[in-house]
């Protein structure tokens, strides 16, 4: 809470001096961003996984990324279409986070996986 408090009044601050100056339709608080649409059956499987991961629907989906829970990306894999299955044996058992990016580097979604 008292993290927020500073940024509030910052962007309070930022506000109220473009509302006094006339510069309101010059500043923008945010960059715009874009949500990607995420296909409601995009999973990874199996979980648990022992040596290999696959996903349920690839369409659309360019990158997986394999990361740990620290946030050191641990494995990459660039989509191949004649590749459904992507080799995960090489990693110590643990939690992960599966990252799958589409087109433009919208993620897509993220999600846990556990290695045994």
């Amino acid at each position: 809470m008292k993290h927020t408090l500073p940024l509030l009044f910052l962007l309070l601050a930022t506000f109220s001096l473009s509302a006094s100056t006339g510069l309101e339709n010059n500043i923008e608080p945010f960059p715009p961003y874009t949500v990607a649409s995420t296909p409601a059956d995009l999973k990874v499987y199996p979980n648990p996984a022992v040596d290999y991961i696959s996903l349920t629907e690839a369409q659309g989906v360019t990158e997986i990324t394999v990361f740990n829970l620290v946030g050191r990306a641990m494995k990459r894999f660039q989509l191949d279409y004649a590749k459904q299955q992507f080799y995960v044996g090489d990693l110590p058992k643990g939690m992960y986070l599966v990252q799958i990016k589409g087109s433009n580097d919208n993620v897509l979604t993220t999600q846990r996986l556990h290695k045994q």
